[in-house]
Formats: C-alpha cells, structure tokens, sequence
C-alpha cells in the first residue's frame, strides 16, 4: 500500500512538473515579487489586491524559494507553478475562514503578466535566514530582477491571532515574531531599498487607493491598473 502510495505521488509530482512547464512558456514577466515577514500580517490581502492588476500573477503559497533550495531549477516550471497556483486561489479565494475575492483577480492575458510572485512570507524569511548564502545562489539564478514585499502589522495584533491559533505559548509567540522582524531587517541591508518595500497593513485598510498603487510603482506597473478593476475608493 505504501509503494503504490509513493509511485502514485511521484506520477503526480511528474505530471505537475510536465503541467507547470507547458503552462510557464507562455508567461514572460519582467520582475519576480517574493512575500516576506511574519504571518497573520495582511499577506493575503496585500497578495489579492495586487493580482488584481492586469500585469501581476501571484501564488497562493507556491513556496518558490523552498522549491528552489530543494534543486528546481527550472524557470519555466516555477513561474508556470506560480500562475496556475495563483488561478486556483482566484477560483475560490478563501483562507483562514476569510473570502478574499476582489474584482478583476486572474483577468489579465499570459501575455500581459509583467510581475509573477509568491506569497509564502514566514518560511520563505526562516528560510533565507537559516541559509546565508541562500539570497544570493537565488539572485544570481534568477532571469529576471527580484523584488521583496515585507508586511507589517501591529505587533500585538499579529502575536495575539497567533497565540489563539497556533497553540504555543505566548512568549514563544513573542520571541517567534521579533526574531522575523530582525531576519526582514537584515534582509532589507542585503538587497537595498530598490529591491525592498514595507507595506503596512493599516495604511492598507485607510487609504488602499494610494498605498496599493505606490506598491505597484515599486514594481514597475502603472497603480491605476489595480486601482480601478478592484474598485479601490
């Protein structure tokens, strides 16, 4: 029963690899967009919104750069896993108990993508953190330029949602938030404030108009692309 529960995930492993490659060579984007920071801070949110631009396509929790660190190499197979990932999500937008459907997710041609990402922010920080030389085997393998989106919220908000679900204790919960914080600072030394953007779960909710659309600026797409199909106001 356990060899043919092995074969049968190798077989889907081998299918998906063949699916995500065929799906990857219509896409060409221009700039790969990387979630960081603690989890529980609004990367979902921040994620749907910004998918809702014609020109960006962003996973739902592809873990990018775990596949990268575990020998996926092919660009075609990860920005081909990242779209479909990104087209299931917008099918049915639901997490943690929470619809996240916004108008205009998922419309954009595969021609038109010009930023693809992945929304995996917490591991993909332990990650990067754990394996100093990791950032930069990964820039040096990337085709295309990387940028890293960190979102924040209230630190109390974020280790008190976290208390209640995750079943550790609240100091654990405290030193766990502190220590992602540190690892997004150390990270936003390395690579620059060109490569690098906080955003701010708060300024989202007040004023999503100005915020998401200077988030699209850094990414190099025009903000009234989002702003005017997720009907921002």
């Amino acid at each position: 029963m356990n060899l043919v529960s092995a074969g049968a995930r190798r077989l889907g492993a081998a299918l998906a690899a063949v699916t995500h490659g065929w799906r990857g060579r219509g896409l060409t984007p221009s700039t790969l967009l990387i979630f960081v920071g603690n989890p529980r801070s609004g990367t979902t949110l921040v994620r749907s919104l910004l998918n809702a631009h014609p020109a960006i396509r962003i996973a739902q929790e592809w873990s990018l750069i775990e596949r990268f660190q575990a020998g996926e190499r092919s660009w075609r197979r990860q920005v081909g896993g990242m779209a479909a990932s990104a087209a299931r999500f917008d099918s049915l937008p639901r997490w943690e108990g929470y619809d996240y459907r916004v108008a205009g997710a998922g419309d954009g041609a595969d021609s038109s993508i010009q930023v693809i990402g992945d929304k995996k922010a917490g591991r993909t920080l332990l990650l990067l953190a754990r394996s100093p030389g990791l950032l930069q085997e990964f820039v040096d393998w990337c085709p295309v330029p990387v940028r890293f989106m960190h979102c924040v919220r209230h630190p109390l908000d974020v280790i008190t949602t976290k208390t209640l679900r995750n079943g550790l204790t609240l100091d654990r919960n405290v030193a766990l938030y502190f220590d992602l914080e540190e690892a997004a600072a150390d990270l936003a030394s390395r690579v620059g404030p060109s490569a690098f953007r906080s955003v701010y779960l708060e300024r989202v909710i007040v004023r999503p108009r100005e915020e998401i659309s200077a988030l699209c600026a850094f990414l190099g797409v025009p903000g009234s692309g989002v702003a005017d199909s997720a009907g921002l106001d």
